[in-house]
This record gives structure tokens, sequence and C-alpha cells, in this order.
């Protein structure tokens, strides 16, 4: 009974420590260091779905294709519609014209903005610095990787 109680403590032990290791860091945009990048964020309005934000006019993207960040996170950055816990990202691609300063984006790579924000209880101890195995959806990430 002794030697189960310890390798359970072990296995939560384990689970715990993984949410420490960083798989993807957020970058520090203070230094204007996005490139030709997109910073945007998710809005849900009429005509798009991103706005983005170091643009001079007001410029939305409707749909994402390729690399999109959704393809890889977790249902707790993203559902079919809202991007629930409000983070940034940078997105780098080839815009396509839909109409009206509403376009779709073939992303080829993206990052996500520091800080890091988390709806749920994750939020109060895992580093706003990084992405970590958790806030990756796993089996979505396999589905795309088989499926292309």
């Amino acid at each position: 009974m002794r030697k189960l109680i310890r390798i359970s403590i072990f296995l939560i032990i384990l689970l715990f420590a993984i949410d420490f290791i960083p798989i993807k860091f957020a970058i520090d945009i203070s230094n204007d260091n996005i490139g030709n990048g997109y910073l945007c964020y998710h809005e849900q309005v009429t005509g798009g779905n991103w706005r983005v934000e170091n643009t001079d006019k007001q410029l939305y993207f409707d749909d994402l294709t390729g690399n999109s960040p959704f393809n890889y996170l977790s249902n707790i950055y993203s559902t079919d519609y809202i991007e629930p816990s409000g983070n940034r990202y940078v997105l780098y691609g080839t815009i396509k014209p839909k109409g009206n300063d509403v376009f779709d984006l073939n992303v080829e790579r993206w990052n996500i903005v520091y800080p890091v924000s988390r709806k749920s209880i994750r939020a109060l101890y895992v580093p706003k610095r990084y992405l970590t195995l958790y806030d990756f959806n796993l089996i979505k990430l396999l589905n795309y990787m088989i499926g292309k």
C-alpha cells in the first residue's frame, strides 16, 4: 500500500512539474520587434474575427488558414468562435483580400505575446513567459500534422 501511495505522489508531482517546462516562449513587443508580422487579437465582429493592431487603418482577418494558433492551442485559448483568454498574437503570412477591409490570412508562423493569459486554475501558478505542453491540444495538433 505504501508503494502505491509513493507512486501516486510521484506521478502527481511529475504531472505538475511538466507545467513548468517551456514549449513556446512568448515574445515581448515593447521593442517593436515583430518585423513584417501582424499584431492581432481575436475579436468577434461583423466582417472579421481578428483585429490587426499595428496598421494605420482598421484591418481585420476573417479566416486564418495554414499554421493558425488555434490549430495547436487547447480550448482554454479557443473555442469554435471565441478566444476567451484575450491573448494577442503576432501572425506572419500572406494576405488574401476578401472585401471592405476584411482579409483572410494564410499563416506561415505565429508567436504569442507576453504576458500569456490563461482562463484556468493554471493561471495562478504557471509562468506567463511561455506556453507549456498543457497549453496545446495534442489531439488537434496530431490530427492537423497527420492531415497535411
